[in-house]
């Protein structure tokens, strides 16, 4: 009971960390993707339209890779226990 216990702490835990990782690298993101939206303006419209795209893109697939991760080690989580 007590290796279960500390099993479901120990997933507990793990996805808050990777939670605080989550928000950082989305902090990250979303400040990348300004600072290359604002250094793009004296370019091309097409190139900066492209690279926020592909930016936003990015930070999407970022979120939903943390949703799904967090998702299934909370059912994982929650089954051991």
């Amino acid at each position: 009971y007590h290796y279960y216990h500390y099993y479901h702490y120990y997933h507990y835990y793990h996805y808050y960390y990777y939670y605080y990782c989550c928000c950082y690298y989305y902090y990250y993101c979303y400040y990348y993707t300004a600072t290359a939206a604002a250094a793009a303006t004296a370019a091309a419209a097409a190139t900066t339209t492209t690279t926020t795209t592909l930016l936003l893109l990015l930070l999407l697939l970022l979120l939903l890779h943390c949703y799904y991760y967090t998702a299934a080690t909370t059912t994982t989580a929650t089954t051991t226990t």
